[in-house]
């Protein structure tokens, strides 16, 4: 049996993998070269059974309870699905429409135009909105959650789950400064990698308190994709339009009540 400090360490061990699973591979080219997404897809597969291992040497023996642990269970479509989509779109009421204005519904379209390509994947659609959202939400929601929510409050257990999944988003930017295998051609900056850390530090904490009042690992791999259909809010435009600004913050305040609800009823 772990304690805090040893489960928080056992946590860390299995977003770690997943980060370094990414550039096991020596003489990467760019990170959406075709065959770089292709080894990445084993390497990364790996890095989830590596994971699972981890939670097995936890002294959890049984197959069912693995199971039930990693959150591959009976789902309600309502409160899994239906209702994390609705929080989720009116706390993005601001960034959905602010893509949709800047674009004159061109970003409507283009979402379709995903969506359709979904429908016949190339390796960059299954990356994005499949194997992506399917290995770190598994990683990062259904290992790492698992590890802390027997030695940490549930609000304890959200935050860490969403920092070590912040953290791992630093990869891109150390990627680059170091020059790890794959990073070519990638440029970012400390302010965007902080950004990016922190949107999805928050995300994370999100994701993982939806997870633990569900207890389906499908939540949280559903709004990973529509987070990745949607993109970083273009917090910018917002800042410059009235009117974005108050959809925004009105988005907010709305949510925070329902969210609350949705947590309590559950």
């Amino acid at each position: 049996m772990y304690g805090k400090v040893s489960s928080l360490f056992m946590a860390g061990c299995a977003s770690s993998s997943f980060v370094l699973s990414l550039y096991f591979w020596p003489n990467q080219r760019h990170r959406d070269d075709v065959e770089v997404i292709k080894k990445r897809f084993i390497s990364v597969s790996f890095s989830m059974l590596f994971s699972i291992y981890l939670l097995h040497l936890n002294n959890i023996n049984d197959f069912k309870q693995l199971h039930s642990l990693l959150g591959f269970q009976a789902f309600d479509i309502l409160s899994s699905f239906a209702l994390p989509i609705f929080l989720t779109s009116i706390l993005f009421l601001g960034p959905i429409l602010s893509h949709i204005q800047s674009g004159n519904l061109q970003f409507a379209m283009q979402l379709l135009l995903r969506i359709e390509n979904i429908l016949s994947p190339s390796m960059l659609v299954l990356r994005n909105y499949f194997v992506a959202p399917f290995s770190e939400e598994l990683i990062f929601r259904g290992v790492v959650v698992a590890f802390l929510k027997p030695y940490w409050s549930p609000f304890v257990t959200c935050i860490w789950s969403g920092l070590l999944f912040g953290a791992a988003h630093s990869h891109h930017y150390l990627a680059s400064k170091w020059n790890f295998p794959g990073s070519h051609g990638i440029n970012i900056t400390p302010a965007l990698a902080l950004l990016q850390m922190t949107y999805t530090s928050i995300f994370g904490t999100y994701a993982a308190s939806l997870y633990l009042k569900t207890q389906c690992i499908a939540t949280p791999v559903l709004l990973h994709t529509i987070c990745n259909l949607i993109g970083l809010p273009d917090f910018a435009t917002i800042l410059e339009s009235k009117f974005l600004m108050v959809m925004t913050v009105l988005g907010f305040v709305c949510w925070l009540p329902l969210y609350y609800y949705f947590l309590a009823s559950l």
